[in-house]
């Protein structure tokens, strides 16, 4: 019976199991450099290519639950999760409880979310009441006319697909309860940066480009790195961040860094993800040993003017910076503010990165206690007296908490 696969199904499947974890990894890894690599997104491409199902129209379907306003014109830089379910297919209906879990999770985070059914529609409000999921906009398709895009062709395994990720109309990836390269590409469909031609387009640039930094001829690999930047400055922005890096790691030209790191700045004054990737790479790559924080605070700081005001992800960045540079007490309140500010999806890793920074902030505190509290060093009155203590440490500016709600412990 239905009703037992349903039940069954909608249990928590192990796929939903990693619903937080994967929540987190959009947010934190957000602009991470291997989310944005042409060799990444053209590897998926190829996948993609394969079968671009025809154009989503919702337009005459009906919506029996959530919102649909973001369903009548599908944007281009925003990603569109779409579930396809039946009551009598428990694939389909693990992945509807893992979409819907999603939809709670990541509300806000450039991402849209809905479901379509060829169920009537007293089932299928009897299958969304199961799931808790207000953020899913869920339609019912008895033509089976959108059934039709999940249901050309199938995965290698034989089964059917059940879940959709489009880059506003454009198919991005087809798949079956959040597996394989979900999180890659609903990152990269979710910041305007999945483009199947534009991938394809630069890969022989990109495999160039590869060859001249292995033969150590910047001039031609930095000329390339501009060359496939040029054909889309958004989609290869993290190509950009790339080409910072190596003209400080391989290169050794941190002049030239710096400069490509001002223009950089000009160049994507309107686009937050690759200001806040090429701040984030300043502060955290193992492969610069010396960090440029004036660039990096500019860039951070760019960033937090084109996102809301209060926005936990631009707080958190330049809660980073200040930690980066040893200066805790300022990291752990913007920190405490990203917490604070931070939805149910990413609280825990806010309020962990907060902790860490609290018990550095006192670690230092303690420090310059210590130094303070010990005495002077007096000249030894003969040449029998006893060594001084250790010279007088500095004054510290203060020892008190900056706040009781960014320093303590009961929040």
């Amino acid at each position: 019976m239905p009703s037992l696969s349903i039940r069954s199904a909608l249990r928590l499947p192990l796929a939903l199991t990693m619903v937080p974890s994967l929540a987190v990894a959009l947010a934190v890894t957000l602009f991470a450099p291997e989310f944005l690599a042409p060799a990444a997104s053209a590897r998926i491409a190829q996948d993609a290519k394969k079968e671009i199902p025809d154009n989503l129209d919702f337009s005459d379907k009906k919506l029996i639950a959530g919102d649909g306003a973001a369903w009548g014109s599908l944007a281009e830089d925003k990603a569109y999760v779409v579930c396809y379910f039946e009551g009598n297919d428990a694939e389909s209906l693990a992945s509807l409880a893992f979409v819907g879990s999603l939809s709670r999770f990541l509300p806000g985070r450039n991402v849209e979310f809905a479901a379509v059914t060829p169920d009537s529609e007293q089932n299928a409000r009897s299958i969304i009441r199961r799931i808790s999921a207000p953020g899913l906009a869920v339609y019912l398709d008895r033509d089976r006319k959108i059934g039709e895009m999940f249901n050309r062709g199938q995965s290698p395994e034989g089964k059917k697909y059940s879940i959709m990720i489009t880059n506003g109309r454009k198919s991005a990836w087809r798949g079956n309860s959040g597996g394989g390269d979900f999180t890659l590409i609903l990152s990269l469909a979710s910041q305007g940066r999945f483009d199947v031609k534009l991938a394809e387009q630069s890969q022989p640039m990109y495999a160039s480009l590869k060859e001249s930094l292995r033969l150590k001829n910047y001039r031609d690999a930095f000329r390339t790195y501009d060359e496939i930047i040029q054909l889309s400055p958004k989609v290869f922005g993290g190509v950009a961040v790339e080409k910072y890096l190596v003209m400080i790691r391989d290169a050794k030209n941190p002049a030239g860094a710096r400069a490509w790191g001002e223009e950089m700045l000009v160049k994507y004054a309107a686009d937050s993800n690759t200001l806040a990737q090429l701040a984030d790479t300043i502060v955290t790559s193992d492969e610069i040993k010396n960090r440029d924080f004036d660039l990096a605070n500019r860039a951070s700081e760019a960033m937090a003017k084109l996102v809301p005001p209060h926005d936990d992800s631009a707080l958190s960045l330049r809660a980073k910076i200040c930690a980066a540079q040893g200066r805790y007490a300022e990291a752990q309140e913007l920190q405490y503010e990203a917490w604070m500010s931070a939805n149910e999806y990413i609280k825990a890793e806010r309020r962990k990165v907060l902790d860490e920074y609290r018990r550095l902030a006192k670690r230092a505190d303690a420090k310059a206690k210590t130094k303070v509290d010990s005495p002077a060093a007096e000249p030894a009155p003969s040449s029998d007296a006893p060594a001084g203590d250790a010279p007088a440490g500095e004054k510290p500016s203060s020892d008190k908490p900056s706040g009781d709600g960014p320093s303590g412990d009961g929040h």
